[in-house]
């Protein structure tokens, strides 16, 4: 299997952060509420799912919240679902 060449930004003036894989992008979007961004919704491409594209986004989008010293309010269910599972972010977000 060849590994996904992706390219990672977050897109401000649509508010949402997008992991490109060639011309398919997940999103993450977003509302920024004071200091955190609320994430209130991830969509992968039906091509690009099972490849591990949500929890790469996620990744990239909490390093992102955490290197701007903001919080997350985690209103999607799957980001709700990621973080609980994954304790070493519970400083942005608890």
């Amino acid at each position: 299997m060849k590994p996904l060449r992706v390219l990672f930004f977050d897109n401000k003036g649509q508010h949402q952060f997008e992991l490109h894989s060639g011309d398919q992008a997940a999103v993450i979007e977003y509302e920024l509420q004071n200091n955190s961004f609320n994430l209130l919704h991830t969509h992968v491409p039906v091509n690009l799912r099972g490849k591990g594209m949500g929890k790469i986004l996620l990744e990239k989008v909490l390093r992102e919240i955490d290197a701007d010293r903001m919080r997350v309010i985690p209103s999607c269910a799957f980001v709700k679902d990621y973080l609980s599972k994954n304790p070493k972010w519970d400083y942005l977000w608890r």
